[in-house]
């Protein structure tokens, strides 16, 4: 009888789908034919659909691919001169161990349940999207003074006091985060990214600040 599976492909997205088994020939040899089917024949056309938008089907965020060509047609256009902007690169502490203990499901089922903490913390022109396997970036612009760090930290907080239920364990999502202030200094998008991460991955737990 066929076995269900969940499948990760190329483009890393992911789909249900039946394996079945049968005894073949090939060159006078026998061997056993693996034949995967989709189980919802739409699933892989909304992944296509949700691609050619720009948004990422796991976390509903941007995909890196859109969310850099807003973040550097607003480079060129207002963001090094706009009253208070900052970009924050956000990495669940520890995914690695995260993905070993649930596998690539329970993990992907992780960063989806972070992803809408992150999108309840952000207004307005805020832009977020899915970066990397593990990591988020997110791009803070207000159109007032007003200051941006309490807003990471809300953010920071947020993720430390909600609690993942994956089958039989609760998880604690525990960030580090990476800030830094949008201005003159920085030639370009990537530069911007580059810095968050760095400051990512030389967080430590303190007060938020920008780099």
């Amino acid at each position: 009888a066929p076995v269900t599976v969940n499948v990760r492909d190329r483009s890393d997205g992911e789909f249900m789908a039946e394996v079945c088994l049968s005894p073949v020939r090939y060159r006078g040899e026998d061997c056993v034919q693996v034949m995967l089917r989709e189980v919802d024949q739409n699933a892989r056309l909304r992944r296509e659909v949700s691609s050619n938008q720009g948004t990422d089907a796991l976390t509903g965020l941007l995909t890196r691919a859109s969310f850099l060509s807003q973040l550097t047609a607003y480079l060129a256009d207002t963001g090094r001169r706009a009253p208070s902007n900052a970009l924050i690169y956000l990495r669940p502490d520890g995914f690695d161990e995260y993905q070993d203990t649930l596998g690539f499901t329970g993990a992907d089922r992780f960063l989806a349940e972070l992803a809408a903490i992150v999108k309840r913390v952000l207004v307005g022109n805020d832009l977020a999207c899915r970066f990397s396997d593990d990591g988020l970036v997110l791009l803070l612009r207000r159109d007032s003074n007003e200051p941006l760090e309490p807003i990471a930290q809300a953010i920071l907080d947020a993720t430390a006091e909600h609690a993942v239920a994956l089958d039989h364990l609760t998880l604690k999502t525990r960030c580090r985060m990476g800030m830094v202030s949008i201005g003159p200094a920085l030639h370009s998008a990537e530069e911007a990214i580059s810095q968050a991460r760095m400051g990512a991955q030389a967080w430590q737990e303190q007060p938020v600040g920008l780099g």
